[in-house]
This record gives structure tokens, sequence and C-alpha cells, in this order.
């Protein structure tokens, strides 16, 4: 079975998530990943939840790769760099931004090596931007991408979305920029740096929100769980639970009405038009949530759904775990641990029918292939390997 990205090699030098998850992504369609390492290895090896001494972290985004270590504090390991830049398609690296240019590793001089190299750069707030040495996480872009500010409900403080939801942005759109330039480089022949950074990638999701105060001078903020502009889009609360509603439009608001057993809203001029519903949604909501307090969550997702309505029961984690659809679509994937047995982790939601993802290697344990990639690769002797091991190289 071929699959898309075969004969691709990744370097990663990334740590944490946003890097990793777009190596791993790379990974995943096949490319050969090659995860280098400090020699403690890096952060996300330590990073909670841990079982048996194992990162759930770090093995979620570090399968299809395989470990080495180098030291680039040292000549020598700058220099093995180099070497496994010459035979490499990518480079992904998130250090602060200045660093590469401080070990001499800029693109420009990548480049002389490997005209054909895509180096992407991923940082918090973008090679350019004014506060491109701040340090940032996922939580700080939420914050500055204005994110928080519409998360949570109207009268309480901005939110975190409950995940670490740009970095992963930030990795998929960093995935989706290495994937553009391989393109173009078969037909220019040439590589290029791909740059980006979390806070950009946050604010790309706000939607309409920018847009609308550009034009208006209005800011759209937090709402709850309502829409700002739109009635009828809530959680409701039920027997056992909550469901979320989302019926704004004029068919949508029909179907609603009739399962609410009141069918003269349809047509009510104070409920007729989403203009008009919008000036009540507190009436809406309360109508609604009388009805879905007399069912249970499933009752009502089933009754809605049928009646074309739509709507889905608010799942709690471990409903979402239990789903046995998880694993038949491949959304939960089995990797090997370092010390024995094997660990549940997040598959990838993208199917490809000639090349579904396979975990190919699970994650690697710390320098576990640097035979393979300073031997078997660049071609250096085990005399060498020992040597750099012994002199705190490997």
């Amino acid at each position: 079975m071929t699959v898309p990205l075969d004969g691709i090699r990744v370097i990663d030098l990334s740590r944490y998530i946003a890097g990793p998850l777009c190596a791993q992504l790379l990974g995943d369609l096949g490319a050969e990943v090659i995860k280098v390492e400090a020699l403690r290895g890096e952060e996300g090896r330590l990073a909670f939840p841990l079982h048996e001494g194992f990162s759930l972290y770090f093995a979620n985004f570090n399968r299809n790769k395989r470990g080495a270590t180098l030291n680039l504090r040292t000549d020598q390991g700058k220099a093995l760099l180099r070497e496994l830049v010459a035979c490499s398609d990518v480079l992904v690296q998130n250090y602060r931004v200045g660093v590469m240019e401080e070990m001499g590793m800029a693109y420009p001089e990548l480049a002389k090596l490997n005209p054909r190299l895509v180096m992407v750069n991923i940082s918090g707030f973008g090679r350019t931007s004014a506060l491109a040495t701040w340090p940032a996480y996922d939580e700080i872009a939420q914050a500055m991408s204005g994110l928080m500010d519409l998360t949570g409900p109207p009268d309480g403080q901005p939110t975190l979305v409950g995940t670490a939801i740009v970095d992963h942005l930030t990795g998929i759109y960093s995935a989706y920029g290495t994937l553009a330039a391989l393109e173009q480089r078969w037909r220019s022949g040439r590589g290029q740096e791909v740059d980006v950074a979390l806070v950009p990638c946050g604010i790309s999701v706000l939607l309409t929100s920018i847009p609308w105060f550009l034009l208006t001078g209005t800011a759209i903020t937090r709402n709850g769980n309502r829409h700002p502009l739109h009635a009828a889009i809530n959680t409701y609360p039920t027997k056992d639970g909550y469901i979320h509603i989302v019926a704004p439009v004029d068919p949508m608001w029909g179907k609603l009405a009739e399962v609410l057993g009141r069918e003269e809203l349809r047509t009510h001029p104070d409920y007729a038009t989403m203009q008009a519903r919008a000036a009540r949604k507190d009436e809406i909501d309360a109508l609604i949530a009388a009805w879905t307090a007399r069912h249970t969550s499933q009752e009502a997702a089933t009754i809605l759904a049928k009646a074309g309505v739509a709507c889905g029961p608010v799942r709690r984690i471990q409903e979402v775990a239990t789903d046995p659809e998880l694993r038949q679509q491949g959304l939960v994937l089995d990797v090997q641990a370092p010390g024995g047995g094997t660990v549940p982790v997040m598959g990838n939601p993208v199917k490809l029918a000639s090349a579904p993802v396979q975990v190919r290697h699970s994650p690697p344990a710390l320098g576990q292939d640097n035979a393979y990639v300073y031997g078997d690769l660049l071609g250096h002797s085990p005399a060498d390997l020992q040597r750099w091991r012994e002199s705190g190289i490997l």
C-alpha cells in the first residue's frame, strides 16, 4: 500500500504540542519523521497525566516517529544536524525566535546545504511580531487572540476552552503549510520557510467577530451557549443532563415549533422571522427549556432529530470515551509504551480510502533510533557513535 508522503523525511526538533502534532500528522501520511531531542528528552515526556511513568501527553503527539538524541550545544551536534538537514525534506522547529539563528541554523544557512528544504517555524506571536520573543503557550494564545473574550457566561470572567485548542489549530495549520510548500517544491525545485504562530491561528477562528467590529464598531462578546445574533441556539436542561439545540433559520424553527406543540409560532409575527425571534431569546429559551425538562437527553434528541431539528445531547467525557464508534472510526489508537504494554491515544479524523492511518511506530523511547539515524542513515561507524555517547553528544 502506497502512502501519500512516502519518501519524505521530516526532522522534528519541536516540543510540547503544536510542532510535534504537525510532525505527527505528516508521519500519519507516511513521512519518515525523526524526532531529535536533547539528551534529557523533551519536556513533554514529563507532562501529566502519567501512566506507569509514561506521559499520555507525549504519547498523543509522537506516534509514527523515530527517536534520536543530539546535543545541539556542541559543534559536533550541530554538524550532525546539518548532515540530517542535507538528506531531509522538512525541518519542524519551535524554538524561541532567534535561537536557530544563534546556532547558525537560520534558513539561509540550511538552504545552502539543501536548497529543497522546507523549514517550518512555529512561534507564539509570529517571527516579525513586536512580541516575537515573548514566551507563549496555548492559554496565552487563547487570551491574546480574543478567544477567551468570546468564551464563558456573559456576566462571568473570560474563560479558557477546555482543551489546548490553539496548539491543535497551530499544528494543523503547520501541516497544511508544509504540504503546500512540498507541492510547490515539485514545481519550483526549491524549498522555502513556512511561518505559523499560535496567536494568529487563534485569531483566525474568531469567525465574524473581528469583521463585524470593524464594520460596525460593535463588539460581539461572551454569550454563554447562546448565539450572539440568533435565537433558538442554546443548551437546555433535561431530566438527566443537557441538550444543545440549533434552530435559527425559518424552516428549522418551524419544525421545532411543531415538536414544542406550538405550531402557531411558525407564522406569528413575533416569531415568524429570524430577526423577530432574535429579539425574544428569553421567551424562546423558556419555551424550549420547559419542553426539554420533561425528557431525558436521549429522548429529546431522538424526537428532535426525527423531526429534522439539529441537536445533540451534551455528553460527558466518560460517555464519549466508551462510545464504540471511537474505535470503529479510528479515533482511538493503541500504541506501545516504552516500559511494555499499550496505552490509548487519540487517532486521526482524516480518512483516506487508499491509505488509512496506521501506527507504524509507537512513540519512541529516548534515543532509541540513534544507531539507525547516525549509523544507517548518515553512515557513521559504531565506534563514532560510542565516542559521541561517551562525550555527551548523543
